[in-house]
């Protein structure tokens, strides 16, 4: 129960900001006692999350007051901040920042730190105490309590932190950290970080490399890749979260280097270029997903790292096969659409890719014929027998009722499914316009190096009556994601919390009914 604590710390806030000269400023609230130097930060805003929540409604809602009562046998302090979060003594109108400080020497070594203003010291001095870490030692500038790892918070009279996965022979020090720091040496003061922050989302993340950047492992491995130390430093994600009316939105900004994203230019296409509408069917689709591989790129850095290329070599040697014949073989268009079933595992998929060189693909084929992993069963059309192949088909779902995976070769383009009936209209040529997928969804698998769809109401094991669809982009710079809802009129947060309280009240009733059996 003493994780509830963290409930009523965490009803988080809202975020100010001015411009001058064109410069963020960020408002002087808790940034800046966080030091310069932390991995990630994450600020939150309780007091507008609270108001798109509903919270006087949700307060009324079967699961939280379970909650509450709940918390009222366990703890009265915890249940009052449950009832009411202003009460807590923290300023929910303003940020609330999760900060991450990374230990370079030993990356698994990470101190979190939920930092936050406060309203009323007092009340939350006594909210301390009534949870049990009423021994406050004096830190520097502020006093601390701990009760072994159960919790540890440390105040003075303007902020407060609460100390998550942390060592308690260390917990001084990182206190120390936090509140020693001084506006001029905090990272308030980072430009990048006011670009991320001036915003009005509900939730905002950034992240730097700069830690990564002085782990010796790192530096090695990456000067493997032949990435210089120096393109370590100073990468930057800025991601944003918001809650909508209808939909949940969030967008994630990438600030890379060019000595970092060259080899990643090498490993992704820019977009998908195969045009794959006329072989997918939308009856009962409920997922998709597209990816953009750019297989010569990867044989060049191959060829660039000649100790990785020998390896992978060795291991196709087996089947007369090379990276190169990978690397000009296969297109790197890379297609995976889901049809549901009426249960979760139940789905069928089907999987496309396009072929670049149908000479040298038709190796492929002859080692798998010959390693008596495929039978062909007529022109173009394929079964794949027992043994790895399969095996690895299976576990990916894409198999119908026990079914045998199948491959298709069509117009320059590979397709496997378990689907007979799929089989066969594929090779036929294909879907007439009418029954092919939507062609929203198809523009938006080609039109990104990473795409994916969901379709709540066509996965049945899923289908819960409020969720209508997911979409999710990739770029090189940037990725966006979308949950739109099928309540458009009321914030999605508050449409959640509504979900949530369903599935309790669904989860209770067939308790309910094993019990009663």
């Amino acid at each position: 129960m003493k994780k509830l604590v963290s409930i009523g710390f965490l009803f988080l806030l809202f975020f100010n900001f001015s411009c001058k000269k064109d410069v963020a400023v960020l408002k002087d609230d808790a940034l800046s006692t966080v030091p310069a130097d932390i991995s990630m930060l994450t600020a939150i805003k309780p007091a507008q999350l609270l108001e798109k929540a509903n919270f006087k409604e949700v307060k009324d809602m079967e699961f939280y007051q379970d909650l509450l009562e709940k918390a009222k046998k366990e703890n009265e302090a915890v249940a009052r901040i449950l009832a009411d979060p202003y009460s807590s003594g923290i300023d929910l109108n303003n940020n609330i920042y999760v900060a991450q400080d990374v230990n370079a020497r030993n990356p698994n070594e990470i101190f979190t730190a939920i930092i936050f203003s406060l309203q009323d010291e007092a009340a939350f001095r006594s909210l301390v105490t009534q949870v049990g870490l009423s021994e406050f030692q004096e830190g520097l500038g502020y006093q601390y309590a701990h009760k072994g790892k159960q919790g540890a918070v440390a105040i003075n009279d303007k902020y407060g932190a609460i100390g998550l996965n942390y060592k308690t022979k260390n917990l001084k020090s990182n206190f120390d950290k936090i509140f020693t720091t001084e506006k001029a040496n905090s990272i308030r003061e980072n430009g990048e970080l006011a670009k991320c922050l001036n915003s009005d989302a509900d939730i905002i993340s950034w992240a730097t490399s700069n830690t990564i950047a002085d782990n010796p492992e790192a530096k090695m491995a990456m000067g493997m890749l032949n990435i210089k130390a120096d393109d370590l430093k100073d990468n930057y994600v800025h991601s944003h979260l918001n809650f909508e009316n209808g939909q949940v939105k969030g967008t994630s900004q990438y600030f890379l280097k060019k000595g970092i994203t060259k080899d990643l230019k090498l490993f992704f296409k820019d977009e998908i270029e195969t045009d794959f509408s006329q072989f997918v069917p939308g009856d009962n689709l409920s997922f998709a997903m597209a990816l953009g591989i750019n297989f010569k790129g990867i044989n060049q850095v191959l060829n660039e790292r000649p100790q990785i290329k020998s390896f992978v070599e060795y291991m196709l040697q087996e089947y007369g096969l090379t990276t190169s014949d990978i690397a000009n073989a296969l297109g790197g268009d890379l297609v995976v659409a889901g049809y549901g079933g009426a249960e979760a595992g139940d789905e069928n998929m089907l999987l496309a890719t396009n072929i670049d060189d149908q000479k040298i693909f038709d190796k492929f084929l002859l080692a798998l014929k010959e390693f008596n992993m495929i039978t062909p069963k007529e022109e173009g059309v394929y079964s794949v027998n027992s043994g790895f192949l399969r095996n690895s088909l299976r576990r990916g779902n894409l198999n119908l009722d026990g079914l045998d995976p199948q491959i298709v070769i069509k117009k320059d383009k590979l397709f496997i499914t378990a689907d007979p009936s799929m089989a066969s209209q594929i090779n036929g040529g294909g879907y007439k316009t009418a029954l092919r997928a939507d062609k929203q969804v198809m523009k938006l698998l080609k039109a990104n190096v990473f795409a994916m769809f969901m379709d709540f109401e066509k996965m049945k094991a899923w289908n819960d009556g409020e969720l209508q669809n997911f979409e999710i982009t990739s770029s090189s710079n940037q990725s966006d994601m979308n949950i739109r809802l099928k309540d458009q009129q009321n914030n999605s947060l508050y449409n959640l919390l509504k979900l949530a309280n369903k599935l309790y009240l669904k989860n209770e009733a067939e308790n309910s009914d094993g019990k009663s059996i």
